[in-house]
């Protein structure tokens, strides 16, 4: 556990440097987490640290940052905006089946692909 523990530390520097020069803290949370890898702590150690920090994101923090943001979220969608999300995802999808029409049926599309298909890091930022 000596790894996990420094390896927070590492983590939380990063934050709070991220954060003096005028950054987001998670931004040097991000960072701490590109720099891991196992070359770094070796391939035990590595793996060790992956199943700590897997198990205290899905027990611990995954679920207190879905509360939090859930009791924090306030929806004010007027109309407006409404048809402006609905054109906008029509003009996208007609766009994608125009220019991947080849003459026969859209099996040239991609299957389980979404209108949305950045990473998870939305989630962090978010």
């Amino acid at each position: 556990e000596a790894v996990f523990g420094l390896f927070m530390v590492f983590a939380a520097t990063l934050g709070f440097i991220s954060e003096e020069v005028g950054m987001h803290f998670t931004i040097g949370g991000f960072l701490a987490g590109l720099l891991l890898h196992s070359d770094l702590v070796g391939t035990k150690q590595y793996e060790r640290l992956e199943t700590i920090l897997s198990g205290v994101t899905s027990g611990i923090f995954a679920p207190i940052f879905f509360a939090w943001r859930g009791m924090n979220f306030r929806a004010e969608i007027t109309l407006m905006v409404l048809y402006g999300f609905l054109v906008v995802y029509s003009v996208r999808f007609l766009l994608t089946v125009i220019l991947e029409w080849d003459g026969k049926p859209l099996s040239s599309l991609a299957k389980a692909t979404g209108l949305v298909s950045f990473g998870i890091l939305g989630l962090l930022v978010a």
